[in-house]
């Protein structure tokens, strides 16, 4: 019998606070193995959805995108992100905003189409999945890709565009995705063979690299707190009568 752990319960009180009383659809770790198909309305990541992302680059889709107070020992220095095996691990959830500068304003509930523009918030920490051109990756060279900032502390460097198969597809759950960085023109991805030593042993790293048609740079929206899509609101004539007054 599947149940909702103790921490997904704190993240759910966590969003109820923080966006009121909305409708949230929890999708936990432990029905991994036997996931019903979302309910009408939770088809699609939305603004202000807490997610983990699944890696698509290892065979068994064990792997999750997550950061933790460790600092990269070269580099930028800043707060690592990796792949970690297994989905319970409460350090894996990203909320997901709107980029910043940009014109599209990410309402909570809002669908999000096949090149907008997003920024992915760690729970745990509060900073931002990051990247820039000037510092590499400590284990395969590639562009370094770290969590950085804060609620208050975000830039440019923060913005990641949902790129999809389908040109006017929407971000859906559990289909993948790439995520572009629009600062450098580099995807997220990882090699999947790169791992780290002590204090994150085992831990695979994650990076930046250019676009290819490999499963390492493929992302699938799996576990995670979803708010309710909200619909587009339909006008009749008359109010499009009224609103011509």
């Amino acid at each position: 019998e599947s149940f909702v752990s103790s921490h997904i319960f704190a993240l759910l009180k966590m969003a109820m606070l923080r966006w009121g009383l909305v409708a949230v659809f929890v999708v936990t770790a432990s029905s991994l193995g036997e996931r019903e198909p979302p309910t009408d309305g939770y088809h699609h990541v939305t603004c202000g959805s807490t997610i983990k992302l699944q890696y698509a680059g290892i065979a068994g889709g064990e792997f999750r995108l997550q950061s933790h107070e460790v600092a990269y020992g070269s580099g930028s220095g800043q707060q690592s992100v990796t792949l970690k095996r297994g989905a319970d691990d409460n350090n894996g959830f990203w909320t997901v905003f709107g980029g910043i500068g940009t014109n599209w304003a990410c309402k909570r509930g809002g669908v999000i189409k096949n090149g907008r523009i997003v920024r992915l918030q760690h729970t745990t920490t509060k900073k931002w999945l990051h990247s820039h051109a000037e510092f590499r990756s400590p284990l395969s060279n590639n562009q370094e890709v770290s969590a950085f900032g804060s609620l208050h502390e975000s830039n440019s460097a923060d913005n990641w565009q949902v790129v999809l198969d389908e040109k006017d597809g929407l971000w859906a759950r559990e289909r993948t995705v790439r995520l572009k960085h629009i600062d450098t023109g580099n995807y997220l991805m990882a090699t999947g063979q790169h791992q780290f030593g002590h204090p994150i042993e085992g831990q695979r790293e994650v990076a930046a690299g250019r676009k290819d048609s490999s499963p390492q740079q493929q992302w699938t929206a799996m576990e995670g707190l979803y708010v309710k899509e909200k619909k587009p609101k339909k006008y009749t004539m008359d109010d499009l009568h009224v609103k011509q007054k």
